[in-house]
């Protein structure tokens, strides 16, 4: 959907003029109430891939939209999380789950999943205790933009950082495409992680509108391979990580038939905080 003035052939599509009103809850009760095709590969890859995550990074989940299921099975793994969306919108719907409000969206049913592929205790206190300990290491619900070259306005890195179904949403062209994953990619510091999942060849997807037909969202046609030569020039290591093509079967006019699931490793020699924190205090100690 279009708004009067914006051109057809734009790079990106901006989610503040570009898509109909109340695009969260509607983006939500399209695709997550229950667990579709996509979402139960998406989550089974990561609750393998977080496991690999050592020495306990910050993580961020970069244009997570109003959806914290990405990052539940990081928790275990990861030392404190940071949320981050472009649209308002959909940072309002996280700042309702992460404080408990009332008319929250209801993650029960993607946390009793996730424990179960951790052969964890699924019961309704696990489920609790997750969700719980999820909100314990939010530290931050905060805007982005991944089209900026400083994505947060501000010098900094993670050891791992989630980019999920964001940045062929928020690009046309393939060009664009590439501005996106690269500017994120900034945000990994060396031998941290970047897990990603992409759509695969297609240039849309739908939200649902109540009463009116189906929303379609244009996106950036891409496929691995444009991922294969894109990742060695920004740094990631392709021997390192790991690549795969699904096919999720949810049908071509849904625009997601086909996904790309990535966990990529960056190269250098990973931070170390302690040291580091260590070090600093060396130079003072010599200096003073």
């Amino acid at each position: 959907m279009s708004p009067p003035g914006e051109k057809l052939n734009s790079e990106k599509t901006d989610y503040r003029t570009a898509v109909a009103p109340d695009f969260a809850r509607r983006y939500l009760d399209t695709y997550f109430t229950g667990i579709d095709a996509d979402e139960k590969v998406i989550c089974t890859f990561l609750a393998e891939e977080y496991a690999k995550l050592r020495g306990s990074p910050d993580m961020i989940d970069i244009g997570c939209g109003p959806c914290i299921q990405h990052v539940l099975s990081s928790v275990p793994y990861v030392k404190s999380i940071q949320l981050a969306d472009y649209l308002e919108d959909n940072l309002d719907e996280l700042r309702k789950w992460a404080q408990e409000q009332g008319g929250a969206f209801d993650w029960n049913h993607f946390t009793e999943f996730i424990l179960q592929l951790e052969t964890a205790d699924s019961s309704s206190v696990e489920i609790t205790a997750r969700e719980s300990a999820l909100r314990g290491k939010i530290t931050h619900i905060r805007q982005a933009n991944v089209l900026n070259e400083s994505v947060l306005g501000e010098d900094r890195q993670f050891g791992a950082v989630g980019f999920f179904y964001c940045a062929e949403a928020a690009t046309r062209t393939k060009p664009e495409w590439r501005k996106a994953v690269s500017n994120v990619a900034r945000l990994v510091e060396p031998g941290g992680r970047m897990f990603m999942a992409s759509c695969r060849n297609t240039d849309f997807y739908t939200v649902e509108i109540p009463g009116l037909p189906e929303e379609k969202i244009p996106t950036a046609n891409v496929d691995e391979n444009d991922f294969k030569s894109l990742l060695p020039d920004i740094g990631f290591s392709l021997n390192d990580s790991r690549i795969e093509v699904v096919n999720v079967g949810m049908g071509a006019d849904h625009g997601v038939e086909d996904i790309i699931l990535l966990s990529l490793l960056k190269k250098g020699e990973p931070i170390n905080t302690e040291v580091a924190a260590h070090s600093a205090h060396d130079i003072v100690n010599r200096t003073s």
